[in-house]
């Protein structure tokens, strides 16, 4: 059995054919792997070309992603108000009825901005105004007679409360038939009758 020639060597441990380490194996183009040895020899850690560009893309596709959420945040719509309830034919009378009230005529553009007065439709008891300007939505509220005659009288019993704080919650204010808006120091005022009423009850 002959002894191998010393000089065959096997395929790819040639002089000429790149080793496992080689900048060709890594994916490092010629002119680079001198400037990462260089990098060495001064004590910085040298960065893989690779990785630099694989780092850059995930930047910017955060940067994509947040300016698509800030979108997205811009396009929001503005508050509904609270929905819309109306009779329909051949059904009992809802005890409440809720009102889409078209905008008023737009006025001549004056040198101050002046929001238009609300309209108030005749048998409601209150409307709920939501937004301003343009992108104000009037909904009328109404109810059925002896609970209309009830608030006009008691506007702190429930059933009037109640239609008050879900126009709050639509991001509306609360004008009553008067004209007048009933706050929050309004409503605190009626919290406190109905607290008189009961101290004298008992």
């Amino acid at each position: 059995m002959k002894g191998s020639d010393p000089g065959m060597r096997e395929p790819g441990h040639g002089a000429g054919a790149p080793s496992d380490a080689s900048p060709e194996r890594v994916g490092i183009a010629p002119g680079e792997s001198g400037a990462i040895n260089e990098a060495a020899r001064e004590g910085e850690t040298p960065q893989n070309p690779r990785d630099l560009w694989e780092g850059a893309m995930l930047r910017t596709r955060a940067a994509v992603l947040l300016a698509s959420a800030a979108a997205l945040v811009g396009c929001a719509a503005p508050p509904a108000g609270p929905p819309v309830i109306l009779p329909q034919a051949g059904a009992p009378t809802p005890p409440v009825v809720r009102r889409s009230v078209p905008p008023p005529p737009p006025l001549a553009a004056p040198t101050v901005p002046v929001e238009a007065p609300v309209a108030i439709p005749a048998g409601a008891v209150y409307v709920c105004v939501v937004g301003s300007g343009d992108q104000r939505r009037v909904t009328a509220i109404e109810f059925v007679p002896k609970v209309a005659t009830l608030c006009a009288k008691h506007p702190e019993m429930g059933p009037c409360q109640y239609e008050r704080e879900g126009c709050r919650r639509s991001g509306g204010r609360v004008i009553a038939a008067d004209g007048k808006e009933i706050t929050k120091a309004t409503e605190a005022e009626y919290d406190r009758k109905v607290m008189r009423v009961r101290f004298r009850g008992d």
